[in-house]
């Protein structure tokens, strides 16, 4: 029977593991320990990115609502319709599941204007409480804060 010192025991152990297995015991905890950081990582990143996407999937259709019931307003013969717009804008915010972290965009003062070249924009800006992780020189996740959804479209006059 070949003998080996005990510290070249644990160099061979994971490599004779199939031909002595009563010889190696603790080497899956070891194993298990080293890789367990690399999988909460791994796991960390997929549910923080996830959880980004579905934030800015619900800011992207709640500023195509709003640019979806502005068009309906500035189509419209209503008096006063960048108040009406801006109202609507505010409630559709209001009523989404975001609507208190809500602000305006920085370069915005509501959630909808209309510019002097008949573009009409919706912004709204968020700051999600995300807890970033610093690992090796890589912020995870590595999203912008705050994270901002714009939609625009170009209102023209048929003649």
């Amino acid at each position: 029977m070949l003998k080996l010192k005990a510290g070249a025991n644990k160099l061979v152990c994971s490599a004779l593991r199939s031909f002595r297995p009563g010889k190696c015991k603790g080497a899956s905890a070891i194993e298990f320990a080293l890789i367990l950081p690399t999988l909460l990582l791994m796991f960390y990143m997929i549910v923080s990115y996830g959880m980004s996407f579905l934030y800015l999937i619900s800011m992207n259709a709640t500023t195509s609502d709003i640019t979806r019931s502005s068009i309906a307003i500035y189509t419209s013969f209503i008096e006063n319709k960048d108040s009406e717009a801006a109202t609507r804008a505010a409630a559709s915010v209001n009523q989404s599941w975001f609507g208190a972290m809500a602000t305006f965009c920085p370069d915005m003062n509501a959630y909808i204007e209309l510019d002097a070249d008949n573009t009409l924009t919706s912004c709204v800006a968020v700051d999600f409480p995300f807890l970033q992780l610093n690992v090796m020189d890589m912020t995870v996740p590595g999203v912008p804060d705050p994270l901002i959804s714009r939609s625009d479209i170009q209102l023209t006059t048929i003649p």
